[in-house]
């Protein structure tokens, strides 16, 4: 039984009785709700909280997978705020010979930004979104965190029309080392919205500023439904290049109004200095700008 994969069926059953003897609480619907690498996803009702939540079970394969969920699980405990998902239990436990790590996780309902954004938004729809993304980026370089994968995937809109910003997996403290090496050809990504210093590995250039790309790239994005960098590109290697030799001025933004064009722009500019100072100094700008 020690040597079964994840994706066995009885390795599951065994999971789930585990769960079932650590949780007497939860009502766990044994159908996952998600799969994918080392994590399996399992929705799950608290009988007494009355509420939903989510059960991620986890099977390290690696080393750097261990580290990577340890250090997202911290982050989290760290963030305490209705723009992030709430922590509410670990456990380890033990099938045959092999480690499980269990989360238990606010179950955040809703659409990722991609998926709400599919027939466009209004204008108006667009900004608040981008403006609530720079409050929950605030938060997080609060603590001197990057994220590093700000994408529409890793965006959830609420049933409530809350932003969430989720997958602190590749997240970086900057008072920290990084796990990944210096000799890595490319740094931890999402090609299309990584800035140019993350695909170039540039590790002392890795910043809050390094997320304000990432944030122009949604923003522009949620605007005119065209990504400024892949521009219909499908090959990953010709966008990993683009982004080496990005400059802003390829860019189209006509119909965009002159202050966000501006602030984009700025933004989405490869030199890092030349970026916003901050998250919050965005926020200031458009607010004065009567955004």
């Amino acid at each position: 039984m020690e040597n079964l994969r994840l994706n066995n069926d009885d390795f599951f059953r065994l999971v789930l009785d585990k769960l079932f003897l650590t949780y007497p609480y939860l009502e766990i619907n044994p159908n996952p709700i998600g799969h994918g690498g080392m994590k399996t996803v399992y929705q799950a009702f608290d009988k007494n909280l009355k509420r939903n939540l989510v059960i991620k079970v986890i099977k390290f394969t690696s080393d750097d997978g261990e580290k990577r969920t340890k250090r997202e699980i911290d982050i989290l405990k760290l963030l305490s705020s209705r723009y992030f998902p709430v922590i509410l239990d670990t456990q380890i436990i033990k099938i045959g010979q092999q480690e499980i790590f269990i989360i238990l996780e606010s179950f955040v309902t809703g659409k990722t930004l991609r998926e709400f954004n599919k027939s466009g938004l209004a204008f108006e729809e667009a900004v608040i979104i981008g403006k609530e993304l720079l409050e929950a980026l605030a938060l997080v370089h609060q603590k001197k965190l990057v994220h590093r994968d700000v994408k529409p995937e890793n965006i959830m809109i609420t049933e409530n029309g809350e932003l969430v910003l989720l997958d602190f997996g590749i997240a970086r403290d900057l008072t920290d080392d990084s796990i990944t090496s210096d000799l890595a050809i490319f740094g931890p990504m999402t090609i299309g919205y990584a800035a140019p210093e993350q695909v170039a590995n540039k590790k002392k250039l890795i910043s809050e500023r390094t997320d304000l790309f990432s944030w122009a790239v949604v923003l522009y994005e949620l605007l005119t439904s065209a990504n400024p960098i892949v521009q219909g590109e499908i090959s990953k290697e010709r966008i990993l290049q683009k982004t080496l030799k990005f400059s802003p001025d390829s860019v189209d933004f006509n119909n965009i109004p002159e202050d966000l064009k501006y602030v984009i722009k700025k933004n989405l500019s490869p030199a890092v200095h030349k970026r916003s100072g901050s998250a919050l100094e965005i926020l200031d700008f458009l607010k004065r700008k009567g955004y």
